[in-house]
């Protein structure tokens, strides 16, 4: 199968009531030889989809594939939807040690999460840490920022 004909089929799965074909979908991932970033990031994003946020970390630390700070954020989304900090955290330090660079959306999502999960004082330093890294909050940042504050009072 051609590299856009699996883009294709894997984009076609991002519904939870087509959770059954993602084994398949991910052992055709498996059996090709080119694995360019944008294919990992279709599979990522349908796992994430379809409500498989263990088996989108799993396919991203399988380190199978060519996985791209898009492919990161995905995966950091899935756990700001599904409140778990800790994995997006970890998922955040695996980048790092990739060699992957995270970028403002990395940030704004990680923010998100902690957000999401009550976690103000990772919130913070996550907000420091950017900066830190020479990205510029922006409105979604601070409005973040705002939101996890109205939560905490």
């Amino acid at each position: 199968m051609e590299k856009n004909q699996l883009i294709a089929l894997f984009r076609s799965l991002n519904s939870a009531s087509l959770v059954q074909y993602l084994p398949k979908a991910t052992l055709l991932f498996s059996k090709t030889p080119h694995k360019c970033p944008l294919l990992h990031n279709v599979l990522l994003d349908a796992c994430i989809n379809c409500g498989q946020l263990d088996q989108a970390v799993s396919l991203l630390i399988s380190g199978e594939g060519n996985f791209d700070t898009v492919s990161f954020n995905t995966v950091i989304k899935g756990c700001a939807v599904e409140r778990k900090d800790r994995i997006a955290l970890d998922i955040f330090t695996f980048m790092k040690t990739k060699s992957c660079k995270p970028n403002d959306v990395t940030f704004n999502t990680l923010i998100d999460c902690c957000v999401r999960a009550n976690k103000m004082p990772r919130a913070w330093a996550l907000l420091k840490e950017m900066q830190n890294s020479s990205l510029q909050p922006d409105n979604f940042t601070y409005s973040t920022i705002i939101k996890g504050i109205k939560a905490d009072t």
